[in-house]
Formats: C-alpha cells, structure tokens, sequence
C-alpha cells in the first residue's frame, strides 16, 4: 500500500521535480526517484538504477525493473 500512495504522490504532486528522497522510519536515505523525459528512474542508496516508472496516455503506471522488462502495472482513478 506505501508504494502504490509512494506512486501516485510521483506522479501527481511532483510534476516538476527534479528528485525525490525516500527515507525509512529513523531518517536514513534509502533511495531516491529521479525525473525523466520519459517518467522516474528508481535509484538505490548507493546511486545504482533499480528500474524506472513510466506513465501512459491513459492514467497507468507501469514499473520496469533494471533491464527494462515489465514488473507492474498499477491503475488509480
């Protein structure tokens, strides 16, 4: 549930960002998203490319891992 409302706070809320911080529940950096002409990469703490976040025309959010297969798709209203 945190990653889906971590999802749609990308995509609705941070529109011109550049990168978002990700922390865990006593401060410490755990990642980041960062900005692309094409949707999000997912960055790891150590600035390695987990994946990336793509947004299509129709509202959907599909996640794509390291090497660009398809993880999840995710649908909000």
């Amino acid at each position: 549930m945190k990653k889906i409302l971590v999802l749609l706070m990308l995509f609705v809320f941070a529109g011109n960002a550049f990168a978002i911080n990700v922390y865990d529940k006593n401060g410490h950096k755990t990642g980041s998203y960062r900005k692309t002409s094409s949707g999000y990469d997912i960055i790891d703490r150590n600035g390695h490319k987990t994946g990336s976040l793509r947004k299509d025309f129709s509202g959907r959010i599909t996640e794509y891992d390291r090497n660009g297969h398809r993880v999840k798709t995710y649908r909000y209203p």
